[in-house]
């Protein structure tokens, strides 16, 4: 999604990101980034995927999958603790993970999602793919 488009599509991304605590009022730039965010970190498990990675490679990509987090929890205070980058290339990079408390309790294998998790992914509109993960990037949201 381009910044064209974020811009277009301003009204339905303010409700979406408002309720998580991100306040986007007419600067959009968070969003720009997010969305880029997401498209690199796509790329860039694709290419780990492809090739074979060195162990500072492999350190330098998780700092910099720290940074993200971090980034996104600053900006969007609601999902401290609850987004996730998943290095599968084949789906969206970053999101919102429901089978995580905010204590970094895992109940992915009981299968049980958290309900607060799964309440505020369905209740922001966050779009959400076949297991229950919010996609958090601008680009899921609307078209």
């Amino acid at each position: 999604m381009t910044e064209d488009k974020i811009r277009e599509n301003y009204q339905g991304l303010r409700d979406i990101y408002g309720p998580l605590g991100l306040t986007v009022a007419g600067d959009v730039s968070f969003l720009v980034w997010l969305d880029e965010e997401e498209k690199s970190l796509s790329e860039a498990h694709e290419d780990r995927c492809n090739y074979s990675t060195t162990i500072a490679e492999d350190a330098q990509h998780e700092e910099r999958c720290l940074e993200t987090i971090e980034s996104i929890e600053a900006a969007m205070p609601e999902l401290v603790g609850l987004v996730w980058i998943n290095g599968d290339p084949r789906g969206a990079s970053i999101k919102i993970d429901p089978y995580v408390d905010r204590d970094g309790h895992d109940s992915r294998h009981g299968c049980h999602q958290w309900p607060p998790a799964r309440d505020l992914i369905r209740g922001c509109g966050i779009t959400s793919d076949w297991g229950g993960y919010g996609m958090l990037a601008p680009q899921y949201q609307v078209s």
